[in-house]
């Protein structure tokens, strides 16, 4: 099963660039060649906000194993580009802190 994961990371104490966002898809891009269960991730950049948004889908059994599998795909993207994730969740709080907005199924 494919599963559209969106991951927003907000940059505390400082400002995000579009240089930031375009880092960031880099790093993705390196990580979904190591990852086959990974496709289709892409980034947005919110300044205004200091805001990252990741996208990437993932091949996994579940959504919630979807979700665990994303992020520390994403964790260790933010963290590639040099930014912190102090308080990233953990798969624990999967069922407290994400909420399912959409899910994309996609014959296999």
């Amino acid at each position: 099963m494919d599963t559209f994961i969106e991951v927003e990371y907000e940059a505390v104490g400082h400002a995000l660039t579009h240089e930031d966002g375009e880092r960031l898809m880099d790093a993705l891009l390196d990580l979904e060649l190591l990852n086959e269960d990974m496709l289709d991730c892409g980034t947005a950049t919110n300044t205004a906000n200091s805001i990252l948004t990741a996208t990437l889908t993932i091949r996994a059994t579940d959504e919630s194993e979807a979700i665990k599998r994303a992020l520390p795909i994403v964790r260790a993207a933010i963290h590639s580009i040099g930014r912190a994730t102090p308080e990233w969740p953990s798969a624990d709080d999967i069922d407290t802190l994400f909420q399912r907005r959409e899910t994309r199924f996609v014959a296999a």
